[in-house]
């Protein structure tokens, strides 16, 4: 597969991901069977700029990218790029309006920053935006912090954030239904 076939394998599995909900209401998200997230302003997320390797498990395929997300008051960002340079999409949201680019690309603006939200969010402000939906979060051992989202008693997704900053974090995030693991590894910071 070409470098640019992992986005599209992400947004395929990011469908299955979704479910078979009925359709949300305005600024939410259908994830898992029945759930749904109301999308946050990014005020609500803490201020991060990070630079990951991204490798995306769906089905035994697997494809790597390297994914650089912004988040500060105003907006979330994320570029995806080849391992080479080119640029494969980006999609922001400024509370109200999702934009991804290629307007056309196979990516699901909005599943990409519903999985950020699950990763970034604090609990406490991630709970509320749930919708038929519950998460559970504990710390492990060497100060790891697990996640587990559940809709109708069914483990919807397992994410897994290594100690520390989570520019610097190591995150691992399943999504069982969808066959998908992706795994985010930190590159370090350019001077």
């Amino acid at each position: 597969m070409s470098m640019q076939a992992g986005p599209a394998a992400l947004a395929l599995s990011m469908l299955f991901a979704a479910g078979c909900a009925s359709v949300p209401p305005a600024g939410c998200v259908a994830f898992g069977r029945g759930g749904q997230l109301c999308l946050l302003a990014p005020a609500q997320l803490p201020a991060l700029d990070g630079v990951h390797l991204v490798t995306i498990d769906h089905d035994g395929t697997q494809q790597t990218f390297i994914g650089q997300l912004h988040i500060d008051a105003h907006i979330i960002r994320l570029a995806g790029s080849s391992l080479l340079g080119p640029g494969l999409f980006t999609v922001s949201y400024d509370g109200h309006t999702l934009h991804s680019a290629p307007a056309n690309g196979p990516q699901r603006a909005d599943m990409l920053i519903v999985m950020l939200e699950l990763v970034a969010a604090r609990q406490r402000v991630l709970q509320p935006a749930l919708r038929g939906m519950r998460l559970t979060q504990t710390t492990a051992a060497g100060g790891k912090r697990v996640r587990e989202l559940f809709a109708g008693g069914r483990l919807v997704a397992h994410i897994e954030i290594s100690a520390g900053p989570l520019r610097q974090a190591t995150i691992r995030l399943d999504i069982p239904p969808a066959h998908l693991s992706v795994l985010m590894q930190p590159l370090a910071s350019r001077p």
